[in-house]
């Protein structure tokens, strides 16, 4: 007859409510032993082994067959169990198998009458954690040895933990997920279903890193991982990947429907603001979607193919998702190739420069010219910058490419110079990427090497650059200024246009957006009234104003009716190839 006991051992006090040495004992947790052998006399050993020091306190339970047992373990209340490998029900190491197909997370410590190092491996090599053979002097050790299982048991589960989690967020980590993922998609093979896999990454993570500290960035990804456990059931896999980019698995059944209506929930979710120790900050996510096996018939490719979609999300003002398509890849392979094919522009010298005239609105006399960057491709022909500037950037080449402009244009323009032909301002774009430590420095030792003045040189700049209010972009384009050169606002009047900006920076010039010039060209009154302000505001601070994409004759009347000083347009000139200027300068 199967019977349930359950014995203690308690760990027994001081007089004084003490330990033995007199200092307050911390309570020990007692270690919760689960004992199948159907031995009277042997459970009665064992039970008085396990209990035999107070100091480790153990409560025991007891069952004399392995199928009363199973259920028990089932439960996963246990911290070991101690097993004899001769039960009516249960023999040898077929016992141990049939624990271990219950559950693995509770050691187990062998009992056994065969005292042999064979028989003690072979139930070692089964999944035993120790091997006790009776009795009866070995039974003196059992509670060291079942403590010891545990204890090993213990520690092995934590280095597992380690191996599968993510420390920070205690979410699947990237070798757990790669393994959820493979699962994943052979158990919807099998039952011929789809499921789903989210890539999400987290918007302006690195603004709240740089500008409230790491600790703030990991309050934000801890509450993000629960946020994106709370949208998904049970059964999905949530991840983190690294830094703030997470993945969702969907399992089956899951459709393109419940992928959306899952997206959905979590852009929902990150919406809300997150409270950090100094601000409250609404995370916002990028969130790309791969559909198995209508979207790949692997997992590795799922997963690159979502990780595209979610590229292809960032590209939006953030917090939105996207699913994979083949026009999507398309779009990404003919990216790829064409980054391929700049570095290779970049190595054999395919970039050139051609130049926008700029003309003064009263005289119509040349005053500058704006040196622009054409890709000249082998089979393709002539590239525009709108075209590769941006890859440039995200290839983190950009620096290269506009110190290439900045000295090319400046080195062109020194021949001139010294051929009695120009010596006007030439101006050249830059990109606030280039603004990294030490740019006014490079810019000073460039026009140093190609012996162009700093007084003739304007760089132009977008309000992205102010944007960021760095110190050092104010160092640098204050060093630059203490120099000679020129900075020019390009752009002005689509952006944020904060007059804060023309307070903090060293402006000299402000290039008034095409949509303003050829705008005003219309009736609608208050354009023309913006446009007039602007001019006037640079005048009333000592500013230059240049106005760009002048197309008309009407839009140049006007433009010189307001008092903007400088034009550059279609209308007087498109951008020219060096020669072309040559020709012009020449007959000047």
């Amino acid at each position: 007859m199967t019977q349930l006991a359950e014995t203690h051992s308690d760990p027994q006090p001081s007089p004084n409510g003490t330990g033995a040495t007199g200092v307050h004992a911390l309570p020990v947790t007692p270690l919760r032993v689960l004992l199948v052998e159907n031995d009277e006399q042997d459970a009665d050993i064992a039970i008085k082994a396990l209990q035999g020091d107070p100091s480790s306190p153990v409560v025991v339970h007891h069952v004399d067959s392995l199928a009363a047992a199973l259920p028990l373990v089932e439960l996963n209340g246990f911290d070991a169990v101690v097993l004899d490998l001769q039960l009516p029900d249960g023999q040898g190491v077929e016992s141990v198998r049939r624990v271990l197909d219950v559950t693995d997370q509770v050691p187990i410590v062998a009992l056994s009458e065969y005292n042999s190092t064979s028989f003690a491996l072979q139930a070692v090599h089964a999944g035993v954690q120790d091997f006790v053979a009776k009795w009866p002097d070995a039974g003196r050790s059992l509670h060291r040895v079942v403590h010891y299982a545990a204890e090993r048991h213990r520690a092995q589960r934590q280095l597992q933990y380690l191996a599968a989690f993510d420390g920070l967020t205690g979410l699947s980590n990237r070798q757990q997920f790669h393994n959820a993922l493979r699962k994943s998609c052979a158990l919807a093979s099998r039952q011929q279903q789809t499921s789903a896999l989210l890539m999400i990454d987290l918007d302006r993570f690195k603004l709240v890193n740089d500008t409230y500290g790491h600790d703030a960035g990991d309050t934000l990804l801890k509450e993000v991982a629960r946020r994106l456990q709370g949208c998904v059931r049970k059964s999905d896999t949530v991840a983190r990947l690294g830094g703030d980019e997470f993945a969702i698995i969907l399992e089956a059944p899951c459709d393109e429907y419940g992928a959306r209506v899952v997206a959905e929930k979590i852009l929902e979710a990150l919406a809300k603001p997150v409270v950090l120790p100094d601000c409250e900050h609404p995370a916002g996510g990028s969130i790309g979607i791969a559909v198995y096996p209508t979207d790949a018939a692997d997992g590795e490719t799922l997963l690159k193919n979502a990780d595209i979609a979610m590229y292809q999300a960032k590209t939006r003002a953030g917090s939105s998702y996207q699913f994979f398509t083949d026009e999507i890849n398309r779009l990404v392979a003919e990216r790829n190739r064409l980054e391929g094919e700049l570095m290779t522009a970049m190595r054999d010298e395919q970039f050139c420069l051609h130049y926008q005239p700029q003309f003064d609105t009263v005289s119509g006399a040349l005053v500058g010219l704006e040196a622009l960057i054409r890709w000249q491709h082998p089979t393709r022909g002539l590239v525009m910058p709108g075209e590769f500037i941006g890859i440039a950037e995200s290839l983190g080449a950009i620096g290269d490419v506009g110190l290439w402009v900045l000295e090319s244009a400046c080195r062109q323009a020194a021949e001139w110079r010294r051929a009695g032909l120009y010596d006007k301002p030439m101006s050249v774009n830059v990109s606030p990427l280039q603004f990294t430590e030490g740019f006014a420095e490079r810019v000073l030792e460039s026009l140093e090497a190609v012996q162009w003045p700093p007084e003739l040189l304007q760089i132009e700049i977008t309000e992205a650059v102010l944007l960021s209010d760095s110190a050092h972009v104010l160092q640098d384009l204050c060093k630059l200024r203490e120099h000679g050169v020129k900075i020019c606002l390009d752009d002005f009047g689509v952006g944020y246009s904060s007059l804060y900006y023309l307070h903090r920076f060293p402006i000299d010039i402000l290039k008034i957006d095409r949509f303003f010039v050829q705008s005003s060209a219309h009736t609608d009154e208050r354009l023309v009234l913006i446009l007039k302000t602007i001019v006037r505001l640079a005048d009333g601070l000592g500013l230059k104003t240049v106005a760009e994409g002048v197309e008309t004759v009407e839009q140049l009347e006007r433009i010189r009716a307001y008092g903007c000083g400088t034009v550059q347009g279609f209308l007087l000139a498109r951008p020219e190839s060096t020669d072309d200027v040559f020709k012009r300068l020449t007959a000047e």
